[in-house]
Protein backbone atom coordinates (compact mmCIF):
# COMPACT_ATOMS: atom_id res chain seq x y z
CA UNK A 1 0.00 0.00 0.00
CA UNK A 2 2.99 2.40 0.33
CA UNK A 3 2.33 2.88 4.01
CA UNK A 4 5.59 3.56 6.12
CA UNK A 5 5.13 1.10 8.66
CA UNK A 6 8.16 2.60 10.78
CA UNK A 7 6.68 5.98 11.01
CA UNK A 8 2.95 5.16 11.28
CA UNK A 9 3.51 2.84 14.43
CA UNK A 10 5.95 5.58 15.90
CA UNK A 11 2.96 8.53 15.51
CA UNK A 12 0.47 5.59 16.82
CA UNK A 13 2.51 5.18 19.75
CA UNK A 14 3.06 9.00 20.33
CA UNK A 15 -0.90 9.29 20.09
CA UNK A 16 -1.34 6.72 22.63
CA UNK A 17 1.32 8.66 24.81
CA UNK A 18 -0.56 11.65 24.73
CA UNK A 19 -3.79 10.36 25.73
CA UNK A 20 -2.47 8.34 28.31
CA UNK A 21 -0.85 11.36 29.82
CA UNK A 22 -4.12 13.47 29.25
CA UNK A 23 -6.21 10.85 31.10
CA UNK A 24 -4.10 10.13 34.01
CA UNK A 25 -3.71 14.08 34.86
CA UNK A 26 -7.80 13.86 34.64
CA UNK A 27 -7.26 11.23 36.95
CA UNK A 28 -5.22 12.95 39.24
CA UNK A 29 -7.28 15.68 39.41
CA UNK A 30 -10.53 14.28 40.30
CA UNK A 31 -8.52 12.57 43.24
CA UNK A 32 -6.58 15.16 44.31
CA UNK A 33 -3.10 12.80 44.96
CA UNK A 34 -0.89 11.75 42.42
CA UNK A 35 -0.42 8.14 43.80
CA UNK A 36 -0.13 5.44 41.62
CA UNK A 37 -1.79 2.73 43.49
CA UNK A 38 -5.17 4.15 42.92
CA UNK A 39 -5.85 2.84 39.72
CA UNK A 40 -5.17 -0.67 40.94
CA UNK A 41 -7.96 -3.14 40.01
CA UNK A 42 -9.36 -0.95 37.20
CA UNK A 43 -7.93 -2.95 34.67
CA UNK A 44 -11.02 -5.26 34.42
CA UNK A 45 -12.97 -1.70 33.95
CA UNK A 46 -11.19 -0.57 31.06
CA UNK A 47 -11.30 -4.62 29.66
CA UNK A 48 -14.85 -4.86 30.08
CA UNK A 49 -16.13 -1.54 28.43
CA UNK A 50 -14.46 -2.13 25.51
CA UNK A 51 -15.38 -6.16 25.26
CA UNK A 52 -19.21 -4.92 25.88
CA UNK A 53 -18.79 -2.02 23.22
CA UNK A 54 -18.12 -4.90 20.88
CA UNK A 55 -14.04 -4.88 20.21
CA UNK A 56 -13.50 -8.86 19.09
CA UNK A 57 -10.98 -10.20 21.12
CA UNK A 58 -9.74 -12.36 18.63
CA UNK A 59 -8.66 -9.85 16.29
CA UNK A 60 -8.83 -6.72 17.88
CA UNK A 61 -11.73 -5.20 15.21
CA UNK A 62 -14.41 -2.87 16.81
CA UNK A 63 -14.83 1.25 16.73
CA UNK A 64 -14.55 4.36 19.21
CA UNK A 65 -18.92 4.18 19.12
CA UNK A 66 -19.03 1.14 20.14
CA UNK A 67 -16.15 1.41 22.89
CA UNK A 68 -18.28 4.42 24.48
CA UNK A 69 -21.29 2.61 24.54
CA UNK A 70 -19.74 -0.14 26.60
CA UNK A 71 -18.73 2.03 28.90
CA UNK A 72 -21.60 3.93 29.18
CA UNK A 73 -23.18 0.55 29.51
CA UNK A 74 -20.56 -0.71 32.33
CA UNK A 75 -21.03 2.61 34.28
CA UNK A 76 -25.10 1.89 34.47
CA UNK A 77 -24.52 -1.30 35.86
CA UNK A 78 -21.67 -0.42 38.27
CA UNK A 79 -24.51 2.63 39.54
CA UNK A 80 -27.51 0.86 39.93
CA UNK A 81 -25.55 -2.23 41.71
CA UNK A 82 -24.27 0.48 44.09
CA UNK A 83 -27.68 2.59 44.20
CA UNK A 84 -28.84 -0.44 45.95
CA UNK A 85 -26.63 0.04 48.79
CA UNK A 86 -27.43 -3.53 50.31
CA UNK A 87 -24.99 -5.06 48.54
CA UNK A 88 -21.67 -5.52 49.35
CA UNK A 89 -19.17 -3.62 47.03
CA UNK A 90 -17.46 -7.12 45.70
CA UNK A 91 -21.53 -7.26 43.50
CA UNK A 92 -20.34 -4.81 41.19
CA UNK A 93 -17.16 -6.84 39.95
CA UNK A 94 -19.37 -9.98 40.38
CA UNK A 95 -21.70 -8.29 38.00
CA UNK A 96 -18.84 -6.21 35.41
CA UNK A 97 -17.19 -10.28 35.39
CA UNK A 98 -20.90 -11.80 34.26
CA UNK A 99 -21.21 -8.83 31.54
CA UNK A 100 -18.13 -9.62 30.37
CA UNK A 101 -18.64 -12.95 29.70
CA UNK A 102 -22.03 -12.58 28.23
CA UNK A 103 -20.34 -10.65 25.92
CA UNK A 104 -17.39 -12.87 24.71
CA UNK A 105 -19.96 -15.61 24.65
CA UNK A 106 -22.27 -13.43 22.15
CA UNK A 107 -18.83 -12.71 20.52
CA UNK A 108 -17.80 -16.14 20.22
CA UNK A 109 -21.18 -17.54 18.93
CA UNK A 110 -20.98 -14.72 15.98
CA UNK A 111 -17.43 -15.41 15.66
CA UNK A 112 -18.37 -19.45 14.94
CA UNK A 113 -21.08 -18.42 12.76
CA UNK A 114 -19.23 -15.92 10.52
CA UNK A 115 -16.18 -18.76 10.20
CA UNK A 116 -19.03 -21.00 8.76
CA UNK A 117 -20.44 -19.07 6.10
Amino acid sequence: MGLRSGRTKISGLCIQRTLFSSGRNCFQYIVTAGYGQFATGMELDAIASVVIGGTALTGGVGNVIGTLFGVLIHSSIVSILQFNGTLSSWWTRIGVGVLTLVAIGIQSVLYIRRKRS
